[in-house]
């Protein structure tokens, strides 16, 4: 599923597997702007779950509904209606969407408390 090639870009984009899976089901994603996601990703080590990263957001996976009474500054949830490009299980880097964390590191889903804390502390840490 990609566009065609603009001239320089990699020819590797190409070849990206990239599915997308309807959230609300086996999970729900939390899509974090990378500018944040990065440190909360550093923050969180291995109490991270799957991260997907498109370039531009990470997506952290979540057990379905577990963020619905959250409140998660910075964050949009993903839900039911919507759709969520999901690399193959090969895709580990650059270019094109690929896992920072795969399911299989550390589980799929992330705890949504922690997550929400870790969101919490780094932005507070950003503001300082």
């Amino acid at each position: 599923m990609t566009g065609p090639l603009r001239p320089g870009e990699d020819a590797a984009r190409a070849e990206v597997a990239v599915d997308l899976v309807q959230a609300g089901v086996h999970w729900d994603a939390i899509k974090v702007a990378t500018s944040l996601g990065e440190a909360v990703l550093d923050h969180l080590a291995d109490k991270s779950g799957a991260v997907i990263d498109d370039g531009r957001h990470l997506y952290w996976l979540i057990r379905p509904e577990a963020a619905e009474e959250l409140q998660l500054p910075g964050a949009e949830v993903l839900s039911t209606a919507t759709f969520v490009a999901v690399p193959a299980e090969y895709r580990l880097s650059r270019p094109g969407i690929h896992w920072r964390r795969t399911p299989g590191e550390n589980g799929l889903h992330t705890c949504p408390l922690t997550l929400r804390d870790a969101l919490t502390l780094v932005q507070r840490n950003q503001a300082r």
